[in-house]
């Protein structure tokens, strides 16, 4: 038997493994950029800063991660920053606020739209302020009870706890790479074929990786 399939299903393991790690790095980086900003948005909320609260806010939601309770939570502080300065009829506020959910909601858009909801309702609530129309946030199909609903269902994920969803997205993601790689090099021949007492554990960690993984989606 020639080297070459001797040694492929190794090298295509390893090469999923590093991709797998790349990935698990990159969604690391991006959940705890996004949380170390949420904080620091709470912080400005509580001084008052509501510019800073702003700014910090639409950059965590603009560290997207599918899962991540962050994300929701951002959307969250700049819905109540935007409700609270147009309270206090401070309309360049309000509309800073309304832009910079705008902005972060059209940079994490990629081949879908994950935030289409809060797109929407900030286009409307800029168009409203701009014309300095008094007009309902209203989508074409929903009456005002339904819309009032869908924005208290933002603001209370604002206190939401996040730890535990935090967990699970991170340790969802570094269980699949784990688990692929000790699959890559313990449970697997030269020859491309399983060992079958080897490989059962890692193959059970790399699913329980993409289950808790599916979970934290789901819990978003």
């Amino acid at each position: 038997m020639s080297e070459a399939p001797r040694i492929w299903p190794r090298k295509l393991l390893g090469g999923l493994l590093v991709l797998a790690a790349a990935a698990s790095f990159a969604t690391t980086r991006a959940v705890t950029a996004g949380e170390q900003q949420l904080a620091e948005t709470d912080a400005a909320i509580r001084r008052q800063d509501w510019g800073e609260a702003t700014t910090r806010a639409r950059t965590a939601a603009s560290w997207y991660v599918p899962g991540a309770p962050h994300v929701p939570a951002a959307y969250a502080r700049l819905l109540h920053i935007a409700r609270t300065a147009e309270a206090n009829n401070d309309r360049d506020a309000a509309l800073f606020a309304w832009r910079a959910m705008r902005s972060a909601a059209e940079q994490t858009a990629w081949l879908v739209q994950p935030h289409g909801y809060e797109l929407a309702l900030a286009n409307r609530a800029i168009a409203r302020l701009t014309s300095e129309a008094s007009r309902p946030l209203l989508s074409p199909d929903e009456s005002t009870t339904q819309a009032e609903r869908r924005m208290q269902v933002l603001l209370a994920r604002r206190d939401a706890p996040r730890t535990g969803a935090v967990v699970l997205v991170v340790a969802g993601l570094w269980s699949s790479v784990l688990g692929l790689g000790w699959l890559a090099w313990r449970g697997v021949t030269p020859e491309g074929r399983l060992r079958w007492p080897e490989a059962r554990f890692p193959m059970v960690v790399g699913l329980l990786g993409l289950v808790l993984y599916a979970v934290s989606l789901w819990l978003a």
